[in-house]
């Protein structure tokens, strides 16, 4: 408080308060509400606080708004104004669901504070102003579970309709998605068909249309889940019907993209579910049967003594084979009309709203799954969405520059989205095209026959089309294409003999003078990216968010391995000290693939149940150069599993014999022959009695104090769950100790050399059968419970987010 006194002063104080917010601390979170006090007459100051209070969650948050809500009170209709203690009512209403759902004296006083703020902005506000701010407080209940206090607040505004019709459905609605999320699934839908009934009868606004939709919608979406009607009906009684009512909506409101969501889902989710049965292969078994007994029919029928019988019962096959053929008529006029109408909601969804990007995802699938369909045929004519905006593609671009090189009206529509991805954020997506040409073009790369020979022409037309489509993009690409060639030449260059050996791992080597890199990194031009930092996204052609190369290592350091990789040293003018792992020999496209599935794992994840403790991958950035080179972002403050135990046994197990010896006495059982199972099962005891496990003793030693030592295992139990379900989903294999790194910082785990991954394991002389590796030192990691408490629970969260994401 005394700080943002001293800072009020020189008045930098809102900055300094946002600052503080960013860093999203909980004791933090209560030291800016109090240096509020000093920004009396800012109403940002009052949303600054209640904003990261009502996402965090947590005791200081509950601590922090307490503090913020008497001092807003006593000055409503003063410098802060209603509209500011409105949002400050809307926290307070957020921190009493929240309170309720903990099991917490700390949270009393805050929820007494909260229940004060709402009756005074009930009596001093309108009661738009207090709707809304119960409002808030019923999703951050429904939200936190807390099923008892969203019930309570929706009567709580039930006492203030004043006859509103529009707002008494409304709170029907609210109750009815409570009991929906609460469980008592048939009740929440019989109320909402009570509540359709209701709104027949109310005048028809732009208001009422958007709320019954709204109810239509969530109607719909509640009966395909039950399974209590038929596809036709869902549509025509509610999907379709939702359509009409907001054609009517003379202008969008946020409630659009939500309910042109909702129809892209059901309209790709029935495409699923037809294409499945029209390809069931017992069905067609049927059919076929049918057919050879209908053909052997009419061969015997001609000179049989059965002659009657045998014409009855070709009629009978005739008329089974006639309703085959017109039901499967009907399932593909349905799957076309299906398919048409999730790809128009796609792309208005796409169109219309950024908050189901999402769609992508699904709009993708469907081209890659129908591309012959004569709909999706006619569909495309005009391009891939030509309307959606070329950013909200990048997350696939890898996966669209892969399908370059085809014929058709598809190939083409695909071939101009990369255009049009490729001229508007050339550093994300020129390196793929540089892959894509380069994997057929250097010598010594596997041939991969005309399928890709097509496609690397069709990347190298694209890197041509964009740097003819004007002086800065020919400049742009120019620069990013001698980059590649330099690491690609840097990956190629052997490594001087005298640096050789066994000791060869951290040694300086300079850059050969006749090294491409060497004359790059000497003087590094304008506009030179650093490949391994992700660019964010942000307007087509705004290069302000790429990070570029302002000085670098003259020289690269020996990594440690068989093919002895080099790590390059950047300065960015981000500020940041980037390394590179520039790999020769090795293949990293599925490397990158991989990544890019762990990044979308954690976007799964993310959700406000699961903020307060996360779930997430540690990734890093992967650049395939070729199909025999690439670079890798490098891992800062980690250390490799296996390094960790050689470097620490001896301190830890003085007396027992080292890991290389244990290991020597396992593998000479395992190649004597006339073993049996039950001798090596007690060897490998008898090791394990030898040598108890030892990676507690790791938190230990980094994190010393308690608080902080407890939050570090957790994020590492956490971390090893989400490794584990992904690992097992993905089918890693290949999850020896150098392969598992560990942050010396977070306790997060990364996994790196991702090469056995779909279950390729399984195809290996040794079959690899585990689903992942939880061996009893990562476990010794996780405390005395061991799995049976984060980590069991982290395991069901992440399985459950991959449940509910299951289309993406």
């Amino acid at each position: 408080a005394t700080g943002g006194r001293l800072l009020a002063e020189l008045g930098d104080a809102e900055e300094a308060l946002y600052g503080v917010l960013r860093r999203r601390a909980g004791g933090q979170v209560a030291a800016a509400a109090a240096a509020a006090r000093v920004l009396l007459g800012s109403p940002q100051a009052v949303e600054a606080v209640t904003l990261p209070a009502r996402a965090a969650g947590d005791r200081w948050a509950f601590r922090a708004v307490a503090a913020l809500l008497p001092l807003a009170a006593g000055d409503i209709g003063g410098a802060l104004g209603r509209t500011a203690f409105a949002q400050a009512s809307g926290a307070a209403a957020a921190v009493l669901a929240w309170s309720r759902g903990m099991v917490d004296s700390a949270a009393l006083e805050p929820m007494h504070q909260a229940n004060v703020a709402l009756h005074e902005a009930r009596a001093s506000t309108g009661c738009k102003q207090y709707t809304a701010a119960v409002r808030a407080a019923c999703v951050a209940a429904r939200r936190a579970g807390g099923w008892q206090a969203a019930m309570g607040l929706v009567f709580r505004l039930r006492t203030v309709t004043d006859g509103d019709a529009v707002l008494g459905a409304a709170l029907r609605l609210w109750e009815a998605e409570t009991l929906w999320e609460a469980g008592s699934e048939r009740l929440a839908a019989e109320m909402l068909r009570g509540l359709l009934a209701t709104l027949g009868h109310v005048a028809p606004t732009d208001a009422t249309a958007v709320l019954q939709s709204r109810v239509v919608l969530t109607a719909g979406e509640w009966a395909e889940r039950l399974r209590s009607e038929r596809a036709e009906v869902l549509w025509d009684a509610y999907f379709g019907r939702a359509a009409r009512l907001l054609e009517d909506v003379a202008a969008p409101t946020a409630w659009t993209g939500r309910a042109l969501h909702a129809l892209a889902g059901f309209a790709a989710r029935q495409c699923d579910e037809l294409t499945a049965a029209r390809d069931d292969e017992a069905a067609a078994a049927l059919r076929r049967h049918k057919a050879r007994e209908l053909a052997a029919c009419q061969q015997a029928a001609g000179g049989s003594r059965d002659a009657a019988r045998l014409r009855a019962l070709q009629r009978r096959l005739e008329a089974q084979v006639a309703g085959d053929r017109r039901e499967r008529e009907a399932l593909r006029a349905s799957i076309d009309g299906f398919l048409r109408l999730a790809l128009w909601a796609l792309t208005q969804s796409l169109t219309a709203s950024d908050a189901f990007d999402d769609d992508v995802y699904t709009l993708v699938a469907l081209v890659a799954t129908h591309e012959r369909a004569p709909e999706m045929q006619r569909t495309l004519s005009a391009g891939l969405a030509p309307n959606v905006p070329s950013r909200k593609f990048l997350p696939l671009a890898r996966q669209l520059c892969g399908r370059l090189g085809g014929e058709g009206v598809v190939a083409a529509g695909v071939a101009a989205l990369a255009r049009r991805m490729t001229i508007d954020y050339p550093f994300h997506v020129v390196p793929l095209l540089l892959a894509l040409r380069n994997a057929s073009a250097r010598r010594g790369a596997p041939d991969g026959g005309v399928l890709e020979r097509q496609r690397s022409s069709a990347a190298a037309r694209l890197v041509t089309d964009a740097a003819a489509a004007g002086s800065e993009l020919r400049s742009v690409v120019g620069t990013i294409d001698s980059l590649c060639g330099a690491y690609i030449e840097l990956a190629a260059a052997p490594v001087p003999e005298r640096m050789r050996g066994p000791r060869a791992e951290g040694r300086v080597v300079p850059f050969g003078a006749r090294l491409r890199i060497a004359q790059l990194f000497r003087a590094p031009p304008p506009g030179l990216p650093v490949l391994t930092a992700a660019p964010r996204t942000g307007a087509p052609r705004d290069y302000a968010c790429v990070p570029f190369v302002m000085s670098a290592a003259p020289g690269y350091t020996l990594a440690g391995g068989v093919n002895l990789p080099k790590i390059t040293r950047l300065l960015g003018d981000d500020g940041y000290r980037h390394k590179q792992l520039v790999k020769g020999r090795d293949d990293l496209r599925q490397d990158a693939v991989i990544q890019q599935l762990f990044a979308l794992f954690n976007r799964c994840m993310r959700g406000p149940v699961r903020a307060a403790r996360p779930l997430r991958l540690r990734t890093y950035q992967v650049v395939p150069l070729t199909p025999r080179a690439g670079l890798l972002q490098w891992v800062d403050d980690t250390v490799p599993l296996g390094t960790w135990f050689r470097a620490h046994e001896a301190a830890y197990r003085p007396h027992a014999p080292s890991s290389a010896q244990l290991r020597a006495t396992v593998h000479a059982v395992h190649r004597d022959a006339d073993a049996d199972a039950s001798r090596r099962r007690a060897v490998f005891d008898r090791v394990c009695e030898q040598a108890p496990p030892i990676f507690r003793f790791f938190f230990f030693e980094h994190f010393a104090s308690p608080p902080c030592w407890y939050a570090r295992r957790d994020a590492y139990i956490r971390s090893a769950a989400a490794a584990s379900i992904a690992g097992w989903v993905l089918g890693i294999g290949d999850r020896h100790l150098q392969n598992i790194l560990v942050d010396h910082r977070s306790a997060e785990l990364v996994h790196i050399d991702l090469g056995i991954a779909f279950d390729l394991g399984r195809l290996l002389p040794v079959p690899e059968l585990v689903p992942f590796r939880l061996t009893r030192e990562l476990v010794d990691g996780m405390g005395l419970l061991g799995l049976d408490a984060t980590f069991r629970h982290a395991c069901h969260a992440a399985l459950h987010a991959m449940r509910d994401n299951a289309r993406v």
